[in-house]
């Protein structure tokens, strides 16, 4: 059965997704705080990852998933924030292939509006493409975070905007670090969810959260 748009808002609230105007002094400060144990880590983004799960059972993709909008509330809940763009997102045209003119033309656009719709170190490539996002997207989102709180960098870096569109569509990654902290099986999940290509990346974001699961709770 279909869900409206208010079910929806009220559905995410009892699924721990808070605005984060509820939230906003405790962005990004589970990771700030204190140091954080692998196990603390992966329980967070476990917590995080059934929240986003559920809500695209719901139809509701968030677009814009990152450390800053994992939220941890005075009770340990962990939270996960800012839908905003997930109701109200652009739709560019969609591009061929990242040499295409127009495609470095609406790059240097997008930067210049600011229109890009998501933070770009977290975006997947087909976001870049102007295609439109969805739950494999939002995996991407995921696994660029999961690397970052696990290693301490993203996978994907550039000195300008262009730089890095075209090193996150290139999908080449420097693991060597996430191999020495990750388990293998969350790395290789990882890695894969980092792929340039949506159907290229794990099933679905559950299997993933099967084998964080299994490292929290073993």
């Amino acid at each position: 059965k279909g869900v409206g748009l208010l079910e929806k808002c009220e559905l995410m609230f009892e699924l721990g997704v808070e605005s984060a105007v509820d939230l906003a002094s405790k962005d990004d400060a589970w990771l700030k705080e204190k140091p954080q144990s692998r196990h603390d880590i992966l329980r967070v983004l476990l917590e995080a990852g059934e929240g986003l799960k559920l809500a695209h059972e719901q139809g509701v993709i968030h677009r814009d998933f990152k450390p800053e909008n994992i939220l941890i509330s005075d009770d340990g809940k962990v939270k996960v924030s800012d839908f905003g763009i997930s109701i109200d997102h652009f739709q560019g045209k969609v591009f061929e292939s990242p040499s295409d003119e127009d495609f470095q033309n609406q790059v240097e656009t997008l930067t210049k509006t600011g229109a890009f719709v998501g933070t770009p170190p977290y975006m997947a490539p087909e976001q870049f493409m102007g295609q439109k996002a969805d739950a494999y997207s939002d995996q991407f989102a995921f696994c660029v975070t999961l690397f970052e709180v696990l290693t301490g960098k993203r996978p994907f870096f550039g000195a300008t905007i262009q730089d890095l569109v075209l090193k996150t569509l290139s999908g080449n990654v420097e693991d060597e670090k996430l191999k020495k902290v990750a388990p293998k099986a969350i790395y290789q999940l990882v890695m894969r969810g980092l792929s340039a290509g949506p159907k290229d990346r794990n099933s679905s974001l559950s299997v993933l959260l099967l084998a964080l699961k299994k490292e929290v709770y073993p």
